[in-house]
């Protein structure tokens, strides 16, 4: 099931959840695909506040269905009316008008509200201590903690890494605690996925390459990666969660320069295995170095319509890495430059989309110029000059 089937799903169970109790929903699926996330979404668009409890850290039992105390009362003898007292007040009753009489009484948990419902989400729910899952039953079936009501309208969710393959370390959950919920395989789309990625500012990168190879997103949807990982590997495995995790290291490089080269490579390789594995790093090290098969020296000694048309086809990550590698041919003297080799540059430029002109002149050229890096001195003429500040005035009125 995707997250839009779910989400659909979700609202129809909890459609009548402020007259009756609605049933308790369990998310079965691997980690990292964003199942904690997609319950504070649905709490979000709920307008409730998500209380999230990971099962495998609860500690005591207490946390979960509050904890007892001792309540003190003085009983009026003549009219039986009782009064709570403290405990230091009991020695100092009058036994002639008052008896006393004590209860034990459980007190709510921290996160119970009685007049607010929440969504309550249970995570890692085959992780937790025998104890604790045993208090979960109740929650989850009546919306009841002991002798307390859930507020109307609390909705109730729980997640696992089911156990089915023999990957996760977890307790097996028997039918009796299953059949307290309304049970569903979570599946999100790689589509879905992407979506999310772009509006969250994911590294294009990690977009292209995510788009292009599907079996790379989730841990267990490429079997190939999986006998790797197993069989003198690190034993890490791509999710969706540690994509999202290598986003901001992606940039904090790119911003230092640190994978241009061979030297780069080596080491955005070596970054990269951390979070998705040794063989998903090499594949995306060799996507990450690509220049979309533009032969950059050639264009740069000889510009023509054709190279025009690529670029001006090109988006905003592929055309970053092909600025780069001219910086990198002209840093390393692979190229000599000359008012040739400017024009072209000039020509290389003035092609990409205008959004993506003005990107590279503010990110990637004024950097330059800023930290006097001399392969854009050696490019210095007149033409672009004058085009750099256009671009200027350009973004200014934008």
């Amino acid at each position: 099931m995707n997250i839009k089937t779910f989400k659909a799903v979700s609202k129809l169970i909890g459609a009548n959840a402020e007259d009756k109790v609605s049933t308790a929903i369990l998310i079965k699926g691997c980690h990292g695909i964003g199942k904690s996330q997609i319950i504070n979404q649905i709490a979000k668009e709920l307008g409730m506040e998500c209380v999230t409890f990971m099962c495998s850290q609860v500690a005591d039992v207490g946390d979960v269905i509050g904890l007892p105390s001792i309540k003190h009362y003085k009983v009026n003898v003549a009219t039986g009316e009782e009064t709570e007292i403290q405990e230091s007040e009991i020695v100092a009753l009058d036994r002639t008008k008052y008896s006393h009489i004590s209860r034990t009484v459980f007190n709510p948990p921290y996160w119970y509200k009685a007049d607010k419902p929440v969504v309550l989400f249970f995570d890692e729910i085959n992780r937790a201590r025998k104890e604790i899952s045993n208090a979960l039953m109740q929650i989850t079936l009546e919306h009841k903690i002991l002798n307390f009501s859930l507020p109307k309208g609390t909705r109730i969710f729980a997640a696992i890494n089911p156990n089915d393959s023999g990957e996760y370390d977890v307790e097996d959950m028997d039918p009796a605690k299953y059949d307290r919920f309304a049970v569903y395989d979570l599946v999100p789309s790689p589509q879905e996925w992407l979506e999310f990625a772009e509006a969250e500012g994911i590294h294009p990168c990690i977009i292209n390459y995510i788009s292009k190879n599907h079996s790379d997103l989730d841990p267990y949807s490429n079997q190939q990666l999986v006998k790797v990982a197993n069989s003198g590997g690190n034993n890490v495995l791509p999710s969706r969660r540690s994509w999202h995790q290598l986003s901001d290291d992606l940039k904090n490089g790119d911003k230092e320069h640190l994978f241009d080269g061979k030297e780069g490579k080596k080491f955005l390789i070596e970054l990269v295995s951390g979070y998705v594995g040794n063989a998903t790093a090499v594949n995306f090290a060799a996507a990450y170095n690509l220049d979309d098969g533009v032969d950059i020296e050639k264009m740069l000694t000889k510009f023509t319509k054709t190279h025009k048309a690529k670029l001006a086809a090109m988006d905003a990550p592929a055309a970053t890495k092909l600025v780069n590698s001219v910086r990198n041919l002209i840093k390393d003297g692979s190229i000599n430059v000359d008012e040739n080799v400017s024009e072209n540059f000039y020509n290389i430029l003035t092609s990409f989309r205008k959004d993506i002109q003005v990107a590279l002149v503010q990110n990637v050229i004024f950097e330059a110029v800023e930290k006097m890096e001399d392969w854009i001195g050696k490019l210095n003429n007149r033409k672009l000059n004058d085009y750099f500040a256009s671009v200027i005035s350009m973004s200014a009125m934008v």
